[in-house]
């Protein structure tokens, strides 16, 4: 059988440390398989992207694709929610899932001698689930709890709140978990109709680590898809076959504006604030730069506002920033929860270190302790096979190409302190900053009011114009 295959990807070194290889098929039915074949483990992560996360959801169905997902696991036409349940104990592995608002994900981790009972149990929920409304009620009740759950740690709400205002007026903006009210309504039909129209193999990547044979695996999966054909279609674009995403939305996503800030009253002894400004999407060619950037910003414990508000200022346990990429868009955040009297110096602090890395390059030693943050975090997490089929089939599914470790790593070496001046330039616009806090609000700053103390006029002015 023909195969594209890339050797040593995504691992890293030559082969006598790693003899990976990752064979990429284009599948008849349009769904896509990646197998990357790590021969030195005992064991074999396996995942299933749906294409059915909440930006494809009805707007008077919220909550349909996080209910959908819950329901996949309530039953079969071949098997009934106990027996599931027994199965994936029976092999003794991991078994979960997560809905998130492009794509739905189904995974599993287990010894590579149950690799194929845990790829037909997973084939059979995304394409047999039966979705009774016997258990309908049962799990609406538990998603319920969920969503109380996540109402209840205001960091995360607040979280939450910051990327519904960034994509205000999109479906993006909606919450992956739907509301209690939207989660209420919604019925047996509501669910039936949404799976039906997305869990389809064309809208599928399946993802595979281990100890494996990708023949066989490529078998083994046409046999579940249902595929008929033999034959793989091969496809490569820049080395990997794609989505992209200009083919993955029927509307694409909204081109960052200016949104007023947004404060939601809670009884909580710490004021939340995440603080949001323009972001790229996941395959961007900055990507590298980005992350570099929020590392610099927030992103460890030298971070200039760990360094800052924390260690100097004492005014925060936890202070962070970080990039949320999806294929077309994406937002930068910063985290902060402080006392409510130190909201304001909080937040001068982070507007400043925004606005100084607009103004001034970075220092050399800066840049040098993100990129080895970075380029270790990369190289450990190869060490996991969940991260590794993560990673090849996040590259399928579009967030990105799947590049040899090696090149990731040049490429993080080459990013210069003026790229990151450029990027900071670039999504730092001063007037596209907004923030979302909750927690005792009375009293909270303006956030565009703090923006203008630290941008002057003419620098807005020069970033209006670029």
């Amino acid at each position: 059988m023909d195969a594209l295959a890339w050797p040593g990807m995504p691992g890293a070194g030559d082969k006598a440390r790693d003899r990976s290889q990752v064979t990429v098929y284009c599948l008849p039915g349009g769904a896509k398989l990646a197998v990357e074949q790590v021969p030195y483990t005992r064991s074999v992560a396996l995942g299933i992207w749906v294409k059915a996360g909440s930006r494809v959801e009805p707007g008077d169905a919220n909550g349909v694709a996080h209910l959908c997902e819950h329901m996949v696991f309530r039953g079969t036409t071949s098997r009934s929610a106990q027996r599931l349940a027994e199965e994936m104990d029976d092999m003794g592995g991991e078994f979960n899932a997560v809905t998130g608002r492009e794509f739905t994900t189904f995974f599993a981790h287990v010894l590579d001698q149950h690799f194929d009972q845990a790829l037909d149990l997973l084939g059979d929920m995304v394409l047999n689930a039966t979705l009774d409304e016997r258990e309908l009620e049962r799990e609406q009740g538990v998603v319920l709890e969920e969503i109380k759950m996540y109402d209840d740690d205001p960091g995360a709400l607040a979280e939450e709140l910051a990327a519904s205002l960034f994509w205000s007026g999109h479906a993006l903006s909606r919450p992956v978990e739907g509301t209690a009210a939207s989660v209420k309504k919604l019925t047996a039909a509501d669910l039936r109709a949404f799976y039906h129209r997305y869990y389809k193999p064309q809208n599928m990547v399946i993802a595979v680590a281990g100890n494996v044979d990708p023949a066989s695996t490529y078998e083994a999966v046409v046999q579940m898809l249902g595929q008929g054909d033999r034959n793989p279609v091969m496809v490569a674009a820049n080395g990997m076959p794609v989505y992209g995403p200009a083919a993955l939305w029927d509307a694409p996503a909204p081109r960052a504006t200016a949104h007023p800030q947004l404060a939601k009253k809670k009884n909580t002894e710490q004021l939340h604030m995440c603080i949001v400004a323009d972001g790229l999407a996941a395959g961007d060619g900055d990507i590298y730069t980005w992350q570099l950037l929020t590392s610099i910003l927030g992103g460890g414990n030298s971070s200039r506002l760990f360094r800052r508000i924390r260690d100097e200022l004492g005014l925060a346990y936890a202070i962070s920033s970080y990039p949320a990429a999806l294929t077309d868009t994406g937002y930068t955040a910063t985290y902060v929860g402080v006392e409510p009297a130190a909201a304001g110096a909080a937040l001068d602090v982070i507007v400043e270190e925004m606005a100084r890395l607009c103004e001034e390059e970075p220092t050399m030693g800066e840049l040098a302790r993100a990129k080895e943050q970075l380029k270790t975090g990369l190289v450990l997490s190869m060490e996991s096979l969940s991260s590794r089929m993560t990673a090849v089939g996040n590259a399928l599914a579009g967030y990105g190409p799947l590049l040899p470790v090696d090149e990731v790593l040049r490429r993080i070496d080459a990013v210069s302190t003026g790229d990151v001046k450029r990027l900071a330039k670039r999504i730092f616009r001063p007037e596209l900053v907004t923030m979302a806090a909750v927690g005792p609000v009375d009293g909270l700053p303006d956030i565009q009011a703090v923006v203008g103390r630290f941008w002057d006029q003419e620098f807005r002015q020069a970033e209006a114009g670029a």
